[in-house]
């Protein structure tokens, strides 16, 4: 679905990357390097249980019912159903605005070679760090 959506908005290749688990998803991840896309392969490290707990996520992530992976690798799931809207097979979408919350919306890529960005960030990581007791 990512993939199929940088396709259509025309988002450049470089503009982006695809970020998998160490170990998990080995032929989706040869399958993408030998497209050409960039992948970026990942562990977590630093203390046991904090990373413990990670793992244990991501796992159940990648091995839920309705996930990918195992709709594809487990679930003898045809290629058609594969690459259909997941909102096709997906619990639809809470309404947040009527249970109070705000709506949600991505910030806008932020283009760390220009020297303003760079110190607007800092001075927000800085700003942030003072209100929660940080340095």
């Amino acid at each position: 679905m990512a993939l199929a959506t940088a396709e259509r908005l025309k988002v450049p290749r470089e503009r982006f990357e695809f970020q998998m688990l160490y170990g998990m998803g080995e032929p989706i991840k040869r399958a993408l390097m030998k497209m050409g896309f960039p992948v970026r392969e990942y562990a977590p490290i630093g203390e046991l249980l904090p990373g413990m707990a990670y793992l244990v996520r991501r796992l159940l992530e990648n091995a839920s019912n309705e996930g990918f992976l195992q709709r594809a690798f487990l679930g003898n799931v045809p290629p058609e159903d594969l690459l259909a809207e997941p909102e096709s097979y997906v619990e639809a979408p809470r309404d947040r605005e009527s249970e109070g919350l705000l709506p949600f919306s991505n910030e806008p890529v932020a283009d760390f070679t220009i020297r303003e960005t760079c110190a607007s960030f800092r001075n927000a990581l800085s700003q942030a760090g003072s209100r929660m007791g940080g340095s």
